[in-house]
């Protein structure tokens, strides 16, 4: 997990921001002028004697590794700016639509990366009135922390550079002392009604969140019962929220009914952009010739049906190889990467650790499937799963849901709601 902060700065601006930014600018900006208009806070003069890193300390855990730079050093030129294009996106960043946008896809489509453009397109030539929190989601960091500790970690990042302890955080410090066994750390609720406080005194703030599955699902619920209480009226917050299909029921039933929802599947431009660019920065251009790049650039677009994280393991193994025969080879042999079996491993890593007799329903779906000789019905592998051994009919309680076998899996199954399979 990555969680860290952006203040709006017309100062920091340059010549690389895209057109969509300044839209964005002005239609958010609106008549603020451009200038401060922090409320509600105290100046270090008025804490007692409470220096402002003892109360920064209390509020959240130790700092964690800001990936946004990682991220942004892999996106490439023009890839995934159709999301800023979209009636959905321009409504959410400055309209008067519902204040959550949700892009989900499937792993592997570019998700982080479209995160990581869309925290940078908010970020320009606006004034210091605005903030931008993000985290950026990650499994084994995730399931060490409560939901208490992310909204901590988004509150202390919310007040980094206000001229004071806003008042609300100040009343809290003050309360926590004053129980049994020394000073209490701020529970969630706590540290959402002070989020909120704080959030409030700017004219517009965006909390962005990435990979939101990856979120073990106690605390992910937890999570989004928080980020409903900080959009609700009149709070000037919107939320940008990723993630993989199975969190949408999830976001419908804890968050936003009305959420605008697109779907991020990287179009056919999109990869031969990518490829292109790659091969561009090809660090020995002395292997490559006409017609392989013409081979690349028609065949792999097709093998990778969609899936970013396939292409870039692609290209790494074409442009790693030492002449020009054997990228022709690995262009054509297109075996898996070891790279992404790691990720499938990662993924039934996190399946196992689950809770309660999700690990073995899982295990158990992922045989059927692995082992079926033609795609299966939902229904037909819900009722296959209810039998029990000895048994001689099927007791209807024991039947489970598609959406339970889906979310048990983490994403590795879905059902094909036209087709009916999964």
């Amino acid at each position: 997990m990555v969680l860290a902060t952006q203040v709006f700065n017309p100062g920091n601006s340059d010549g690389d921001n895209m057109d969509c930014g300044n839209t964005i600018a002005a239609g958010v900006a609106g008549n603020t002028g451009g200038g401060a208009c922090i409320v509600g806070c105290t100046t270090p003069t008025q804490q007692s004697g409470v220096a402002e890193g003892e109360i920064l300390k209390w509020i959240s855990p130790p700092e964690l590794l800001d990936r946004h730079q990682d991220v942004q050093q892999c996106r490439f030129e023009g890839v995934g700016t159709w999301l800023l294009q979209t009636r959905e996106f321009n409504e959410w960043a400055y309209g008067s639509a519902d204040p959550t946008l949700f892009c989900y896809g499937d792993p592997g489509v570019g998700k982080t990366c479209i995160s990581s453009l869309v925290i940078d397109t908010l970020c320009p030539r606006v004034g210091q009135n605005f903030r931008v929190l993000y985290l950026y989601c990650h499994y084994p960091t995730y399931k060490k922390l409560s939901a208490a500790d992310l909204i901590a970690g988004l509150l202390k990042k919310a007040m980094t550079g206000l001229d004071g302890i806003p008042e609300e955080v100040s009343r809290e410090f003050e309360k926590s002392k004053h129980y049994e066994g020394g000073r209490r750390r701020p529970l969630l609720l706590d540290v959402v009604n002070m989020l909120y406080a704080v959030l409030t005194s700017f004219e517009r703030a965006f909390i962005c969140i990435d990979a939101l599955d990856e979120c073990p699902s106690g605390q992910r619920i937890e999570l989004l019962n928080s980020l409903e209480t900080l959009i609700r009226q009149p709070s000037k917050t919107r939320l940008f929220l990723t993630g993989r299909p199975l969190i949408h029921r999830e976001i419908e039933q804890y968050l936003s009914k009305s959420a605008q929802i697109v779907s991020i599947k990287p179009n056919e431009g999109d990869i031969k952009e990518y490829i292109t660019q790659r091969l561009d920065r090809d660090p020995n251009p002395d292997e490559m010739n006409s017609q392989l790049r013409t081979d690349i650039m028609r065949i792999l677009p097709h093998k990778v049906s969609g899936i970013f994280l396939l292409a870039f393991l692609k290209m790494n193994a074409i442009l790693e190889a030492v002449n020009v025969h054997e990228r022709k080879a690995r262009l054509l042999a297109m075996e898996d990467s070891p790279e992404l079996q790691r990720e499938y491993s990662k993924t039934l890593h996190r399946i196992v650790e689950q809770g309660s007799n999700k690990p073995k329903l899982a295990l158990t779906v992922l045989m059927w499937l692995g082992y079926s000789k033609r795609p299966l019905h939902a229904d037909e592998l819900s009722h296959a799963l209810a039998i029990k051994k000895g048994s001689r009919s099927t007791n209807p309680e024991n039947i489970p849901s598609a959406r339970a076998l889906s979310d048990c899996c983490l994403g590795l199954v879905i059902v094909d709601k036209e087709a009916s399979t999964i």
